[in-house]
């Protein structure tokens, strides 16, 4: 295992990163996205969706349980059994840094 570490990487966007340890998988280094879907409970749509990013999937939840102290919404929801969540593995060097973050259409967004 490789260590590598992050030092407030995106704290504005709050996906603050710490230090954890990156998985090799193959010749690959691993990380994780974790994505949090909020249902409404009216049309049993979902209108929002949280992503967190980790380095392993700990680091994830930790990023989460900081997000809902100051997230009603999402915590409302979570509370309510309102959330549906798939994770999903990526190449390490896909997590998101300040100034790379992209829109659905490429653009990159300034943070």
């Amino acid at each position: 295992m490789t260590q590598r570490r992050h030092d407030g990487l995106a704290e504005e966007a709050g996906k603050r990163l710490g230090c954890t340890r990156l998985v090799a998988c193959g010749d690959n280094l691993v990380a994780w996205e974790y994505h949090v879907y909020i249902v409404n409970p009216d049309d049993l749509k979902i209108y929002v969706e949280h992503i967190f990013y980790g380095e392993t999937k700990d680091a994830c939840l930790q990023v989460k349980t900081e997000h809902l102290a100051s997230c009603a919404y999402y915590r409302q929801a979570e509370e309510d059994g309102r959330i549906d969540d798939r994770w999903k593995q990526i190449p390490a060097s896909a997590l998101p840094h300040v100034g790379e973050a992209e829109d659905d259409g490429g653009n990159t967004i300034d943070l």
